[in-house]
């Protein structure tokens, strides 16, 4: 049994470092998406000033803290500022180790096959966004929870609690993971009824006749849950602390650490509440959000980019289902995948193609199992060496590899319209042309590098930390993503409402970023030879002319 179990882990580690190669290859050759310039910007700006507070609008802090550190370690990229998000989603298959157990050798290797090469987790893991490092910390809660039920293992609780607190840190969307975990149990405990065993469900939630009551069965766990708790409760202040030195208490300042602690939990959860709750309740906002309208977008983009585990995770569910012996965490991986899918829809801004990331490693537990139960089955049809059993095998692999590897090859193709992976705010041109020549620019120390010239690209300010609300707000974002290239190189910027209010010794501006429809009075205004190069930093829109001084 050892040597079998080693075998696992040696075929998990395998599938791990394949995981990971298929992330870390080419990672910086698409484009900077919008919310990756944002992210990125306020990344870069974190690592300059060392100033940091957590702003709900802008996702969790465990993106800007993980990309500070790999700026520190390998200098500034868009290779490096994905790489953590990259590391995470590359480590998942690790997890499904923590499900051995309830899982067998077969299932296990197949769990961690699924996490390696979901299309839309791998597309996501090249993606500076923090949902795939939450929805794998997710994962590895429900893991370290299984490991401590079936196995005793302390220390599966403890990582348990400090993924929770490191999930809620990469994306809000985290905060809707207990609720979609409280309903997956519930229709779990139910089953049992349903199925006509009543006894062992209330026995589940309750205890019978012969057995102790809930709160001398909770005993024995009192230490390791408490323990777990201040796990949980030192990750959580690591990562919402914040870090404004000379503006607000800073998470090193030991004479403030009250107020820091204030700051990083109740501050927190008060910023989280009046964004994602209260803006999302009045009534400008909520009367655009039809439950309905945003859940078909997300299960039509599940059905495009992962038909194989959703096909293999029916199998397994309705498998399971009406076994004598059903598995409770097949039942729940498919509760919750399915209802996940409705309270996601409620707490998305918009059903973007990122939102399906959270519930995808969910779908893998039933899926797991049907991957496992198909190469079981197959083997036994196969087991001979006729001609038609072999015609018959390598008829069933070529069907898995065209349902599976056709989306897995759309994670790596170039961004389109249409595309099921990339969303609208991916830029079809790549910006990071311009870096050149705004880093001789920089390099020449001229003054003014960057000029914005257009309604709406001028704010009343340049702005150390982006702003979130009024106008400036709108036209900042209006200029994504090429703050983060900008920034990157150093430059100095300004913006002009029009060419008017240009200044008159602004006209050799080594680089001038406007719209077509100011093009030419901008290339007018300017002195010396300039090159005209237009960009499309969408898929299918928001056009920007950029003259760049030869």
């Amino acid at each position: 049994m050892s040597q079998r179990r080693d075998r696992v882990v040696v075929a998990v580690f395998g599938v791990t470092l394949l995981a990971l190669v298929a992330r870390f290859v080419a990672l910086g050759g698409r484009p900077f998406h919008w919310s990756e310039g944002r992210v990125g910007y306020w990344a870069l700006r974190f690592f300059e000033t060392g100033a940091y507070d957590y702003r709900p609008v802008a996702g969790g802090p465990f993106v800007y803290v993980a990309a500070r550190w790999a700026f520190e370690l390998a200098g500034v990229s868009d290779a490096v500022a994905r790489a953590p998000v990259a590391l995470v989603g590359g480590l998942a298959p690790l997890v499904a180790l923590s499900f051995r157990g309830p899982f067998d050798d077969r299932e296990t290797v197949a769990l961690a096959g699924l996490l390696a090469v979901q299309p839309l987790g791998l597309y996501y893991s090249r993606f500076l966004r923090g949902d795939v490092p939450a929805a794998v910390f997710g994962l590895a809660v429900l893991g370290g929870v299984t490991r401590y039920r079936h196995h005793g293992d302390r220390r599966g609780l403890y990582v348990a609690a400090g993924a929770l607190a490191a999930a809620v840190g990469a994306s809000g969307f985290a905060f809707a993971y207990p609720i979609v975990w409280l309903v997956a149990a519930l229709f779990t405990v139910d089953e049992a009824r349903i199925r006509g065993v009543p006894g062992r469900a209330r026995a589940a939630l309750l205890g019978g006749d012969d057995r102790p009551a809930p709160h001398e069965r909770l005993a024995p766990h009192a230490t390791p849950l408490a323990r777990a708790t201040f796990v949980f409760l030192g990750v959580w202040f690591f990562l919402f602390a914040p870090r404004t030195p000379g503006l607000a208490p800073g998470l090193y300042d030991p004479t403030r650490v009250f107020a820091v602690a204030d700051a990083a939990f109740e501050g927190a959860l008060r910023e989280f509440w009046s964004y994602r709750v209260v803006y999302r309740l009045q009534p400008r906002t909520a009367g655009r959000h039809g439950l309905l309208e945003y859940a078909f977008p997300l299960v039509e983009t599940a059905v495009r980019v992962a038909p194989a585990t959703l096909v293999a995770g029916l199998v397994g569910f309705f498998s399971e289902r009406y076994r004598a012996d059903s598995r409770s965490l097949v039942a729940f991986g498919g509760y919750a995948t399915l209802w996940g899918v409705f309270v996601l829809a409620i707490a998305a801004p918009e059903p973007h193609p990122w939102v399906i990331v959270h519930l995808l490693p969910l779908a893998a537990l039933p899926a797991a199992v049907g991957v496992a139960r198909g190469w079981s089955l197959l083997r036994r049809r196969t087991s001979g060496d006729t001609p038609a059993r072999v015609a018959l095998a390598t008829a069933v692999v070529l069907a898995a590899v065209a349902a599976g590897g056709a989306p897995v090859a759309g994670a790596y193709a170039a961004p389109e319209r249409g595309s099921p992976f990339a969303q609208y705010a991916q830029p079809a041109d790549d910006p990071g042309e311009l870096l050149p020549a705004v880093e001789r620019a920089t390099e020449n120390d001229t003054g003014l590098d960057v000029l914005y010239v257009a309604p709406r690209f001028d704010t009343r300010e340049e702005y150390d930390r982006p702003p979130i609300t009024g106008f400036d707000r709108i036209r900042w974002g209006n200029r994504l993503p090429l703050q983060w290239y900008f920034e990157r190189a150093d430059a100095e910027t300004g913006s002009a409402f029009n060419v008017s209010y240009v200044p008159r010794d602004a006209g050799t501006v080594p680089v001038v970023v406007t719209t077509p429809r100011y093009a030419g009075a901008v290339r007018n205004r300017l002195s010396g030879d300039y090159e005209r190069r237009e960009l499309r930093l969408g898929l299918h829109s928001r056009k920007v002319t950029v003259f760049v001084r030869r």
